[in-house]
């Protein structure tokens, strides 16, 4: 969950989400625009409650197939498009 305080100081009306620590170079989160200290709300159109279900919605589906994330960025909702990828790590 989203600390209570960030969640205050963002007018979120639920305390979940994904706070973003940082942002892997030439990853699909770097080249969609994401950045350290977003706040995933929610992917393909449904609300994420938490890093678990991040997970959990990116499937092997999901994989090459343009999909809608919605961040929090500077207290404002903003839209980008993310092109989920194989992970690369071992």
């Amino acid at each position: 969950p989203i600390p209570r305080a960030l969640a205050r100081t963002n007018r979120l009306a639920v305390a979940s989400g994904v706070l973003v620590a940082g942002v892997e170079p030439d990853s699909p989160a770097a080249a969609a625009g994401v950045r350290e200290g977003d706040i995933i709300l929610a992917f393909a159109g449904a609300p994420v409650g938490g890093i678990d279900q991040l997970l959990h919605q990116l499937t092997d589906d999901c994989i090459g197939v343009p999909a809608a994330l919605t961040v929090l960025r500077d207290g404002e909702r903003r839209h980008i498009t993310l092109v989920p990828a194989e992970s690369q790590s071992n």
